[in-house]
Formats: C-alpha cells, sequence, structure tokens
C-alpha cells in the first residue's frame, strides 16, 4: 500500500506515470518559452536547436500570463476580501459593535495584503501560471518565514482524487545544503531530498522527509489550509494522473505557425539571394575579373555578357504567410491578445481589471475563478497562518476571483445612487451609517481613528440639540425686547400677541431643554 511507502519509495513507483506529461511539455515549451521544460539532453552548453523558427509562442504565453496575473493579484486593488457571515453580522448588530467587527476585518484584510507584498507573492503567481498554460502543473511551496518556492513537473509526483485533487504529494530536491533542522551522518556536496505530503483523514495532513534512504526530520502534522504544499493545474479529466495545461489544446496551431515561420524564413533567404551570371564564350568577359572586381571597379568586358538572377517564388510565400496569419489571429483571440483593454502602463484601473477579469472567465471557461479559488484563497490561508490570524476568531468568508474585483464596481454604483438620490429628494431616507461602514469595507479603510462610537454620536447629536434650543431661545428674547422698546404702548397695532408668543415659546423651550 501506498500510505505504508518511504517518501522515496513513493516518487520512484510514481514517476514512469508523468513520463507522457514531461514529453508533451517538452513539445510545447519548444513552441512557446523552451526555458519552462527543456530537452532532458539539454545542458547550460547546448547549442540552440533550429526548431526555434517564431517567438510568436512566447508573446501569446506571456499574453495571457500577464491577463490572468493583473487580475488574480492586481497593483492597485485586494485580490480577494473578507465577508462576515450572516450570525457574526448579526450577533455585532445586536450587541452593537458594527464598527468594531468592521474594523477587525479590514484591519486583517490590510495586513494580509501587506504580508502577500512582502513575501513577493506576485513572482510565484506568474511562475505558477506560466507552467499551468505550457508545461502541465506545478507544486507551490510555503516556506516558513521566507516565502514561496515553485516545483516544477520534473521535480514531483502527485496523487488525485476523483475530483482531480490532491490528496499525496512528494517534492524531490537536490540541494548542496541541507534545510533547517534536518541532520544526516554522512556530509555530502548534493543532497536529494524526498518531501511526502499526504491526508491520511479528513483535514490531516502528515509530511515526512527522506535522505539517502533514511528518515529525517521530525513528522509534522498539518491541516488542510496549514499544509505547505499546494498542487496546481489547469484542465483536467477522469483518468488523468495530472492536469494538462492550456496550450495543449491549440498544439496544432501553434506547430502550424512554427511550420511556416520556417517556411518563410528560408524562403526570405531564398528570394534575397541574387546570382551574378557571366557568359565567357564570347571571350571579351571573365569571370575571374568579375568576381574580383570591387565596387566602382573598373573591368574589360561586356555587359551583355552578365546577367542576375532571382528566385521568382514570392507569389507561394504570400501564400504561406496568410495562412500564418489567419491562424495568429485565431491564437491571438483564444490567448486573450486581442482585447481593447491592451495598453502600455504599468498600472491599469479598476474597471479594466474588471473588465479583464470578465474576459478571462467568458473566454476561459470558469478557469479563472478555479484558479483564484485554488491559488490565491491557497495564499491567504497562508498569511493568517503566519500572522496567527484564526479563521474561528473572526468566523468569516474568503472572497476571491472576480467576486472581490467586483467591490471596486459595486463603490461606483453606489457612488451613483447617492448622486441620484440627492438630484431626487431620496438622500435623506439613506441610512448613513451603515453607508459609511459599507464604503468603508470596500474600500478596505480602518475606520477606527475615523467613526464615531454609538456612545460618542448620541453625545454629540444631544449637545448639537441643546445648542440650538438656546439659540432659538436668544433669538426670541431678543426679537420680544425689541418689539417692547420699539412701542409705547405694546397693545397698539396687535403686537400684544406677538409678546404672548414671545413668552411662551421661551417658557417652553426652558422646559424641553431640561428633558
Amino acid at each position: 500500500m501506498d500510505t505504508k511507502m518511504t517518501p522515496q519509495e513513493y516518487y520512484k513507483k510514481n514517476e514512469p506515470n508523468r513520463g507522457a506529461y514531461e514529453d508533451a511539455a517538452e513539445v510545447l515549451a519548444k513552441l512557446t518559452i523552451p526555458a519552462l521544460m527543456r530537452d532532458k539532453s539539454w545542458s547550460s552548453t547546448s547549442n540552440t536547436p533550429d526548431d526555434y523558427a517564431q517567438s510568436y509562442g512566447a508573446r501569446l504565453v506571456n499574453n495571457l500570463k500577464s491577463r490572468l496575473g493583473v487580475t488574480l493579484f492586481p497593483h492597485n486593488a485586494s485580490a480577494f476580501r473578507f465577508t462576515p457571515s450572516a450570525e457574526l453580522l448579526a450577533d455585532a448588530k445586536d450587541a452593537g459593535k458594527d464598527n468594531e467587527l468592521s474594523r477587525n476585518i479590514s484591519k486583517s484584510q490590510n495586513d494580509i495584503a501587506a504580508h502577500l507584498e512582502a513575501l513577493n507573492a506576485r513572482n510565484s503567481i506568474f511562475a505558477v501560471l506560466e507552467h499551468m498554460i505550457v508545461v502541465s502543473s506545478a507544486v507551490l511551496e510555503k516556506v516558513k518565514n521566507t516565502g514561496y518556492k515553485v516545483h516544477t513537473l520534473r521535480n514531483f509526483v502527485v496523487s488525485l482524487n476523483d475530483r482531480g485533487e490532491e490528496h499525496k504529494i512528494c517534492v524531490k530536491e537536490v540541494l548542496n545544503k541541507l534545510p533547517e533542522g534536518i541532520m544526516v551522518q554522512d556530509e555530502k556536496e548534493e543532497y536529494e531530498l524526498y518531501t511526502m505530503l499526504e491526508e491520511i483523514e479528513d483535514n490531516v495532513w502528515i509530511m515526512t522527509q527522506e535522505i539517502d534512504g533514511e528518515l529525517v526530520g521530525k513528522e509534522q502534522k498539518f491541516t488542510n489550509r496549514t499544509r505547505p504544499f499546494a498542487y496546481q493545474g489547469w484542465i483536467w479529466s477522469q483518468g488523468d494522473y495530472y492536469h494538462r495545461p492550456y496550450c495543449d489544446d491549440y498544439i496544432g496551431d501553434l506547430k502550424a505557425v512554427n511550420t511556416f515561420a520556417k517556411v518563410l524564413t528560408k524562403g526570405a533567404l531564398i528570394s534575397s539571394k541574387s546570382i551574378t551570371m557571366v557568359d565567357e564564350r564570347a571571350g571579351r568577359t571573365r569571370l575571374r575579373d568579375v568576381v574580383r572586381a570591387q565596387n566602382g571597379g573598373v573591368i574589360q568586358g561586356r555587359a551583355d555578357d552578365v546577367t542576375s538572377y532571382q528566385h521568382g517564388k514570392n507569389y507561394d510565400f504570400q501564400v504561406a504567410q496568410q495562412a500564418m496569419d489567419s491562424l495568429k489571429q485565431e491564437l491571438a483571440v483564444t490567448f486573450l491578445m486581442t482585447g481593447g483593454l491592451r495598453r502600455d502602463a504599468e498600472r491599469v484601473t479598476a474597471e479594466e481589471i474588471k473588465m479583464i477579469s470578465q474576459e478571462a472567465e467568458n473566454g476561459l471557461a470558469s478557469v479563472y475563478s478555479m484558479i483564484s479559488n485554488r491559488l490565491i484563497k491557497r495564499m491567504v490561508y497562508w498569511a493568517m497562518d503566519d500572522l496567527k490570524i484564526k479563521d474561528s476568531e473572526l468566523d468569516v468568508n474568503i472572497v476571491t476571483g472576480l467576486d472581490a474585483l467586483g467591490k471596486q464596481a459595486l463603490a461606483s454604483k453606489i457612488d451613483e445612487w447617492v448622486t441620484r438620490g440627492s438630484q431626487i429628494g431620496y438622500i435623506d431616507r439613506i441610512k448613513k451609517g451603515e453607508l459609511a461602514l459599507l464604503y468603508a469595507s470596500l474600500y478596505n479603510i480602518d475606520t477606527e481613528s475615523l467613526l464615531m462610537t454609538e456612545e460618542e454620536y448620541k453625545q454629540m447629536q444631544e449637545q448639537q440639540q441643546q445648542a440650538l434650543q438656546q439659540q432659538q431661545m436668544q433669538e426670541a428674547t431678543a426679537k420680544g425686547a425689541e418689539a417692547q422698546m420699539s412701542n409705547t404702548n405694546p397693545m397698539q397695532g396687535g403686537q400684544w400677541k406677538w409678546l404672548l408668543v414671545t413668552v411662551l415659546y421661551v417658557r417652553l423651550s426652558t422646559r424641553l431643554s431640561w428633558l
């Protein structure tokens, strides 16, 4: 049984299942980015073969990687957000702790985002995407206190369940220095370290390590959220040992473009070749003189004895060019290279990010959201573990992908709604406190120093009411005195009515101020 195997035994047994996927990855890498999966015989001193006739495949992959990367982990927006559960939100409202809950969630979210940036998570995300698009799959490892490590197809084996999810991973590393906490009896210049992570029961993972047939280090236990290895793949079908890459579906078009590129490259060389032909039969022009003649030189001969020849196949090459251009256009659509949002900018707007996300979602059959949930959510859980933030304390739901990016669009809609409200007169019916908390949540703003507590707000309202009453009382008294001075006979002209109203108003205001 696999469960009784050592890490090295498990790796050796399952390594043959990986062979076909490696071979396919080598072909796709040659057509796109060769460095992702070199030929097994390749070395740093190897010459570059003539298979690389074009760089269009690399442009396609890099574009798709960038388009997905900017939405999975954007520069100017959060890649995720926390939403409180309905029960937690109800409890907070009942206890009058809405502000406190909002502050806790916003702070945790901001802390995690800063932590991911500090660990340079973006580069690791791009590396994983490259392998998912071209190679097949990759394993992302969370290295304690240092960041992330990406293991490529040739460095790991995996067992998947009937849903295409990993339940056992074994990674092989060749190291010249052992990790902290691992010791061996015989020191070497190079070590083969096998690390196996397996799920022994629901939400319980065990990690063991082996060097030279000997188990090293301590057996470690993890939950599903804290386990340090995570398998990432693109397309999986029932019965597959590994996921297939995105490029696998378009290998025919990629090969055709490469073939046409070779033909056109050779054709261009042929078309540009010019041959000078000399007829020596007349005896007036000698071939040797023509060959040796310099530009602007003078030789003895007859011009009619010398002619030039060029290959007349330009039309055939035009047909090949048109066929290749047609394939390129189709591939451009497939790899999201023709969208209207392409622009040379270091950062794109929130609305652009939203539109790119939707384009990716529609064009890639929901794979984008799957990657977001598997990759970004995994990194968020790792960050929560690093920062000692327990989801049980927050009781929140992590939202990633389009839902996370959609908060930017929601904020814009609320802005428009509030503006319309001021125009048509329903602005007074808006719950301003709830609106302020919603804005703070959407923009990840810490409200602790910005919003008053319920007690502070009530106290401020009472003070404002008292100040208003005093002002009204003073104004009424002043008007009464003015009226008395301007009329010798207070009963004249009906002014006694005004005095009576003033006295009654002052008495009433005084009594209300004491309530």
